[in-house]
C-alpha cells in the first residue's frame, strides 16, 4: 500500500541542503508550534482527487498540498519559498522517508501568495504545489 505524501514530504524536501541551510528541522504539519523559531516551513493537505475509470480506482492521485515559508523578514520568507519551489516544482520520480517510498509522477507549483502575520510580526509566503502519485 503507497504511503499518503505528506509522510514523505517532510524529508524529501529537508534533504535538499538549501532548504535545510534555511531551516534546519523546522517544518512542521499543519501549523506552527508555540515560541516557533524562523525561518520555518509548514505544510498541509489542501484535497485529494482521485481519478476514476468505468472499472474502478485509475490508481493515481493528485494531492494539493500547501507549503507556507515563514520569516523574520520578507526576504527570508521569499528565499526559503524560492528554495521549496526549486526542490519541488517539476519534480518527478520518488519521494521516501526511509520506511515509505511515494511514486511521484509530477510536481506542479499552482500557486504563490505573499503574507505578514501581525500577531507574530512575521512574513509567510504559501505555496500551493499539485503532487501527482501513484495509489494503491
Amino acid at each position: 500500500m503507497s504511503a499518503p505524501v505528506e509522510k514523505v514530504l517532510n524529508d524529501f524536501v529537508l534533504a535538499d541542503p538549501a532548504v535545510a541551510g534555511f531551516v534546519a528541522a523546522r517544518m512542521y504539519p499543519v501549523k506552527l508550534p508555540p515560541g516557533a523559531v524562523f525561518p520555518a516551513i509548514t505544510y498541509f493537505r489542501v484535497s485529494a482527487d482521485r481519478a476514476e475509470t468505468l472499472d474502478g480506482p485509475a490508481g493515481r492521485a493528485a494531492v494539493r498540498m500547501q507549503l507556507s515559508a515563514w520569516g523574520q523578514s520578507y526576504a527570508d520568507a521569499k528565499n526559503l519559498a524560492k528554495a521549496l519551489r526549486l526542490r519541488l516544482n517539476g519534480y518527478r520520480g520518488p519521494m521516501t522517508d526511509g520506511s515509505d517510498t511515494v511514486d511521484v509522477t509530477r510536481v506542479s507549483l499552482i500557486t504563490e501568495n505573499d503574507l505578514h502575520d501581525d500577531a507574530r510580526e512575521v512574513f509567510q509566503v504559501v505555496l500551493d504545489f499539485l503532487i501527482v502519485q501513484k495509489e494503491d
